[in-house]
């Protein structure tokens, strides 16, 4: 996307909203989320701001730009929320392009707007790093990617998904580490294994075809979807009976990988189909108080998925007193304290409903209903106190003030500091649901990409089933074939006696090992290789965060080339200590 278009799309994202908005109402839940006027009016201010601030960047007005800079960020505060992301990445993408043009003046302060647009986000550092490249600036660059991806880990989606690509990379590792050491073992093994099984076809057909019967035997399952994976559990079948106590338990774990991996990806897919959905994006951007474009379309799809979910009604309650809009706000508070009659969140800010528009004894009714459920709510007991003092009731006020003061005396006096701009204390108990709502949509979800209608959970938890009778397989063959050429001390087909065997100590990973007897050592060092060749594959193939601007450095290809430099240093020196 070029930076360009990147700039204006925030705009873009606010106009739909601002259509959206525009919409003929319907019942319950209707297809379009309903936003008052007020709402609309301080969206319109920000589309007319953001573009204010556009044209000033354009004419280098840095004035102009101040002036609209600072009451565009004073606006999503207004409406309960913190941050406008689309706007902050329009701006990090304004800056990168003044800085290819040389003008790194203009750059800087633009990068100063993301900041403040949307605070603390990766994708301002990795902005920034674009630009200390541009000017050559390498050491300042590693440093702002470090921030950068140090942002990450802050922040839920991101943190998800590089656990669900942690685990794509260890399962991956594994397995193909496990294919590597059943090739190993075929070049220590496979001599003693051909023999056996040549001796066991001579009797029915001539040599050359018993040869060719053989080789068919070994690669049939290249044939299959499976692939190289299936090709190693047949060879672990076939060479059981030749290999060592030691090597079983490896080929043991290798088959029940290949029984569980399939389950691990079907779930791992499923959430990460459901994380990266506009709907799940949706509440995570309310929690965290972030004004996307699409976040009132997505949530009210949210609602519509999962019209009877009390989570979605609390979180739907929450973000509509938020903004302003109690009218809507109230209905679905009812809604939620019916389903959840013991819910004291709901309750409190059910009340603050009330509180807003001046009907206080009905606020303080429903204060009281929640401090019922939870007396250790301070934020019911600092409401009752704020609702008693519109009253004149200060006695009462002041009893109430001094139990939330001693629940939580902190959030209180941060309370009382803002209480002229706020008025009642929210808990926001609703904005906190998501991973409730991330459980309920993955329980209602069904995947739409072409390939989940060629996958189904039966074939998925049948290969557990199919690996447990590779390993029953593999014992009945290796009591049947017959043993030849040595069994097990059969010579490897590399000989590491040979004025080569330093070099070849180093270079194969697991061969030296398995020639000594310590398979757990040798399947490590495939796992440590395998492990450090799949890092670039993970960063480029495995699931991708959506970021509103792409990191300009990966780490992934100098992880690996120190990685593996440091492997082999450690092999040298081992090997030249002996």
């Amino acid at each position: 996307m070029q930076a360009r278009q990147l700039g204006s799309i925030g705009t873009l994202l606010l106009a739909m909203v601002l259509t959206a908005a525009g919409a003929t109402q319907a019942q319950v839940w209707p297809d379009e989320y309903h936003l008052n006027s007020g709402v609309r009016a301080n969206l319109a201010q920000i589309q007319q701001l953001w573009s204010e601030w556009l044209v000033a960047y354009e004419l280098d007005d840095s004035a102009s730009e101040e002036e609209a800079l600072e009451v565009l960020v004073d606006i999503p505060p207004k409406m309960g929320m913190k941050a406008l992301p689309e706007l902050s990445f329009g701006a990090s993408a304004r800056a990168v392009e003044s800085a290819r043009l040389g003008d790194y003046r203009r750059a800087q302060r633009a990068l100063t707007a993301a900041e403040q647009l949307d605070p603390r986000r990766p994708e301002t550092a990795f902005a920034r790093a674009a630009i200390h490249r541009l000017k050559g600036e390498w050491w300042a660059t590693m440093v702002a990617m470090v921030q950068g991806y140090a942002r990450v880990l802050q922040l839920p989606l991101e943190r998800r998904l590089w656990f669900h690509n942690f685990v794509l990379w260890a399962l991956t590792t594994l397995l193909l580490a496990g294919c590597a050491f059943v090739a190993l073992l075929m070049l220590a093994r496979g001599p003693a294994l051909f023999g056996s099984l040549l001796q066991v076809v001579r009797r029915f057909v001539p040599v050359p075809i018993g040869i060719a019967v053989i080789i068919l035997l070994l690669l049939w399952p290249l044939a299959l979807s499976a692939g190289v994976l299936a090709v190693a559990l047949n060879w672990s079948i076939l060479l059981w009976g030749y290999c060592q106590r030691s090597e079983r338990w490896v080929l043991i774990v290798l088959f029940l990988l290949f029984g569980v991996a399939p389950m691990i990806l079907d779930e791992q897919r499923r959430r990460v189909a459901v994380d990266l959905s506009p709907m799940a994006r949706a509440t995570e951007s309310a929690r965290l108080g972030r004004l996307r474009g699409h976040l009132f379309s997505d949530l009210q799809r949210l609602a519509i998925v999962l019209p009877d979910s009390a989570a979605v009604s609390h979180l739907m309650a929450d973000q509509n007193r938020r903004i302003g809009q109690c009218d809507q706000a109230r209905e679905l508070y009812q809604r939620v304290v019916v389903m959840e009659p013991e819910n004291a969140a709901a309750w409190i800010d059910y009340g603050s409903c009330y509180f807003s528009s001046g009907e206080y004894d009905k606020a303080i009714e429903y204060y009281r209903r929640g401090i019922s459920i939870d007396d250790e709510l301070a934020e019911g007991h600092f409401n009752v106190a704020l609702t008693y003092s519109e009253l004149y009731r200060f006695a009462e006020s002041g009893r109430a003030l001094t139990r939330a003061q001693r629940i939580d005396s902190t959030r209180v006096a941060e309370w009382l500091d803002q209480t002229p701009r706020r008025g009642a204390a929210e808990v926001g108990a609703g904005l906190r649901r998501s991973r409730e709502i991330r459980r309920d949509l993955q329980d209602s979800w069904v995947l739409e990409d072409d390939s989940a209608a060629l996958s189904s959970p039966w074939r998925d938890y049948l290969s557990l089933p199919l690996a447990l009778a590779g390993i029953v397989l593999a014992l009945v063959v290796g009591g049947v074939l017959p043993r030849t050429h040595g069994g097990t001390n059969a010579p490897p087909l590399v000989d590491l006696g040979s004025r080569w065997s330093s070099l070849y100590r180093i270079l194969v990973p697991g061969l030296p090992e398995l020639e000594g007897g310590d398979s757990l050592k040798g399947v490590a060092a495939l796992v440590v290789v395998i492990g450090l060749l799949l890092i670039p594959w993970v960063g480029a193939h495995g699931y991708r965060i959506p970021w509103g601007f792409e990191p300009t450095i990966h780490f992934g290809w100098t992880v690996l080339v120190t990685g593996l430099g440091l492997f082999l240093l450690l092999r040298w020196r081992r090997e030249a200590a002996y």
